[in-house]
């Protein structure tokens, strides 16, 4: 789920830039093409009798004792020495008997079809399919069949770099999620309970400046979002109420002056629209009644001299 680089842009004297949508929402950044997660199943107590170990690479080494386990190692006695071995290597363990003592599950998730709305995705468990799930909504993720082992999943660049990771507990995205840029600096950040965004969402530049920020609750846009220039300095802020604008929407010039601003509510442009030039003087105002220009729209030169009046009825020029 990102935030939206830009809010809506104003053109000094020209009347089409009134015709454009506010730019509120934000496309969805996690919706992924490709996740992979490594899912460990380790139980507590490893027996004292054989074992098997099955590596990654196909090796197999039989007949293992006193085998025990440390949080990336397994440790096993090979006549009179000691030998560890690295998790990393380790596909299965079995004891004497077959059960599985440790086994090592490669999960990944594929979009399904890129043309359908909303976006579906299936996930897979050692390339079985195992679930289907979607982001139905901005912020909002669900399971829509079967069911999703608990971990940490990864998405990957072609280069091998990690390009998301999301958490999955009691079989929904639950934790701290992460995108990250294909130079590995960290992108956006976000939490996420039970598949909807929760808390405060932040987005950054390459250079690892914010970029933007947002709150969310049970999935929804909900109090202050502020967008900002890689210097640091404001560049829009916009109130949400449950995922819709209200409100006063305000952009800023690099410098930190007021550039423009309109009111918003019920989610559309309802009220006064400014725009400012950067020493402060008035260039254009007007009014929007359900995101339709109504009644006079006045252009000013710098100096405040009028420049030009153009009347508007349900958003249609009527005389200028």
């Amino acid at each position: 789920m990102r935030l939206n680089s830009d809010f809506p842009r104003f053109k000094s004297a020209d009347p089409n830039f009134l015709e454009q949508s506010a730019l509120w929402g934000r496309q969805n950044p996690m919706m992924p093409r490709l996740f992979s997660i490594v899912f460990l199943i380790i139980f507590t107590a490893l027996p004292a009798y054989a074992a098997t170990i099955f590596l990654r690479d196909g090796q197999v080494i039989s007949d293992v004792r006193d085998l025990r386990e440390f949080e990336s190692v397994f440790i096993y006695q090979d006549g009179t020495r000691s030998v560890t071995l690295s998790k990393d290597r380790v596909f299965r363990v079995e004891g004497d008997n077959g059960e599985i003592i440790y086994e090592l599950r490669v999960l990944t998730m594929e979009k399904m079809d890129g043309t359908t709305t909303p976006v579906q995705f299936q996930f897979f468990m050692n390339g079985q399919p195992i679930a289907q799930g979607e982001w139905y909504d901005e912020g909002k993720f669900r399971v829509t069949s079967g069911s999703l082992p608990d971990g940490e999943y990864n998405e990957y660049f072609p280069s091998g770099r990690i390009e998301k990771i999301y958490r999955v507990e009691n079989g929904n995205l639950n934790g701290v999620c992460q995108e990250y840029y294909a130079s590995g600096v960290l992108e956006r950040e976000s939490t996420i309970i039970n598949g909807l965004e929760e808390g405060l969402s932040k987005n950054y530049y390459q250079d690892g400046a914010i970029k933007g920020e947002s709150n969310f609750q049970n999935g929804e846009k909900n109090g202050l979002t502020r967008l900002y220039y890689s210097t640091g300095s404001p560049r829009s802020e916009m109130n949400f109420t449950n995922g819709r604008p209200e409100g006063t929407q305000r952009l800023y010039y690099e410098s930190g002056a007021l550039r423009a601003e309109v009111e918003f509510s019920a989610g559309v442009r309802n009220g006064t629209i400014k725009q400012f030039y950067e020493n402060g003087a008035l260039q254009m105002e007007g009014t929007f009644e359900d995101d339709k220009l109504e009644g006079e729209v006045v252009i000013y030169y710098e100096s405040g001299r009028v420049k030009s009046t153009q009347s508007f009825r349900d958003g249609r020029i009527i005389q200028s």
